[in-house]
């Protein structure tokens, strides 16, 4: 048996020791070993990593069809000293990507595009438009630490069985659609934040536990086509159609106390601050005894999508900018790693 371990531990070392980090960068000329998605993902294998520069060029769609993680600077990076994100009309999730990352990248949308494409994570996006569920039999998904820009809907469930996925700690302008297809496991939405004007937060939306998220203006109204919607510890304000939660125990109508004041009309802006103000009630105050809202919880939520991995904050020449070839060229490199 222990001959058997042994083996297992040693394979699969041998596979993690072929994973490779690759560079894509679409700027003219590249400055990164692959000039287009194409290219990068022809010489991607299974547990590759796929490094993607900001430029002010868009990267179209990124077709996915092998297990990838696909690390973009952030979508709002201003704090580097290339301040461009890396964005793209779409992703597309094929046979084959299964447990696939997509993190710090801003997408016009993402969607499956085969049945059985399970355990995807999205991590620290800006998504402009909406995630779409195209096909069926859908399990463990992570939508974590995003940024949702479409006012309307901005997850789609498309009527397609969705099980097992965890939203949390995500801020979104709209609203959650169509997720009433064939049940084969409970939706978690935890730690969100609820900006949109419309009076439904939820449409056609059935078997979904929903814990310590804020509605700030979005609508609670339950009857809008939805089942087994589970309500635990979230707040609503201000909200459009009525303050009260359909079940649970909640926060009715109680100002969350964002550092920055969100205003009656204010949807999401780089500029605001969702943390919580030391008087506001919804410290602590969560299901699992954590902050309400994007801070609290188990995700990872950061208001620019930049990731964890160390990124170049200033480089500088310090010396002669025209040197002989040979001789050495003095420069300055300051790099940061984020919390």
């Amino acid at each position: 048996m222990k001959a058997s371990i042994s083996f297992i531990v040693l394979l699969f070392a041998i596979v993690s020791a072929k994973a490779t980090t690759l560079t894509l960068n679409n700027a003219t000329p590249s400055a990164g070993q692959y000039p287009t998605w194409t290219a990068a993902l022809a010489a991607a294998v299974d547990g590759d990593t796929i490094l993607i520069h900001g430029t002010t060029n868009n990267y179209y769609s990124l077709n996915i069809d092998k297990r990838l993680t696909v690390i973009g600077p952030g979508h709002h990076p201003s704090d580097k000293q290339n301040t461009q994100r890396a964005f793209c009309d779409n992703v597309l999730f094929y046979t084959g990507s299964n447990g696939s990352k997509v993190i710090g990248i801003e997408a016009g949308n993402m969607q499956t595009q085969n049945a059985n494409v399970d355990s995807i994570s999205i991590m620290l996006c800006s998504i402009q438009d909406a995630i779409y569920f195209q096909n069926s039999d859908i399990n463990f998904w992570l939508i974590e630490g995003c940024y949702f820009g479409n006012s309307s809907h901005c997850l789609r469930g498309q009527g397609q069985s969705v099980g097992d996925m965890v939203v949390r700690n995500n801020i979104f302008n709209g609203d959650i659609f169509s997720f009433n297809g064939t049940f084969i496991g409970y939706n978690y939405l935890n730690n969100n934040i609820f900006l949109g004007g419309t009076p439904y937060s939820f449409q056609y939306v059935n078997y979904w536990y929903v814990n310590s998220n804020i509605f700030y203006r979005s609508g609670l109204v339950n009857g809008y086509g939805n089942l087994g919607v589970t309500f635990n510890k979230n707040c609503s304000y201000n909200c459009n159609g009525g303050n009260a939660f359909p079940n649970g125990v909640n926060y009715e109508n109680v100002d969350p106390q964002f550092v920055s004041s969100l205003g009656t009309g204010a949807y999401f802006s780089y500029s605001t601050d969702y943390h919580l103000q030391p008087t506001s009630p919804l410290i602590n105050a969560g299901g699992d005894g954590t902050d309400i809202g994007v801070y609290g919880g188990y995700g990872d939520y950061e208001t620019n999508g930049v990731p964890h991995n160390p990124y170049i904050n200033t480089f500088n020449i310090t010396g002669s900018t025209s040197v002989n070839a040979g001789s050495p060229l003095q420069i300055y490199i300051k790099a940061k790693v984020r919390n």
